[in-house]
């Protein structure tokens, strides 16, 4: 399979399972002069590297390629699997409109990190 952007399939590796979330992330690593490549998304509070969910079909190496495209309009290859990492958490989140409504949730997060230069 190529490691080429492919046309958005409009559906992600992600699903709810037994009250439980699950999610398969892939990520970059890009690294210029000596300083990693971070984004943030409007509304969001914290920086990330670019990244987002594998679609059905793609390999992790395709989805950051195209997540780097999305994201940044730049091609990108990716060079060197640096991790794969696995995390369960429960994040409860408060209604701010309704103070009294709360929502718990439970994520399964699989994240497939690249080390990652642009073309």
């Amino acid at each position: 399979m190529s490691d080429q952007p492919q046309q958005n399939q409009g559906s992600m590796i992600s699903f709810a399972a037994g009250g439980h979330h699950f999610n398969l992330r892939a990520a970059a690593v890009i690294v210029d002069r000596g300083k990693v490549l971070l984004h943030k998304i409007a509304g969001d509070n914290f920086w990330s590297v670019p990244g987002g969910r594998v679609e059905p079909g793609e390999t992790a190496a395709q989805a950051v390629i195209r997540e780097i495209f999305e994201e940044t309009g730049e091609q990108a290859q990716c060079e060197q699997l640096l991790w794969v990492a696995e995390t369960s958490l429960n994040i409860t989140a408060v209604n701010t409109t309704k103070s009294d409504c709360t929502s718990m949730y439970s994520f399964h997060l699989i994240l497939v990190c690249w080390h990652s230069k642009t073309a």
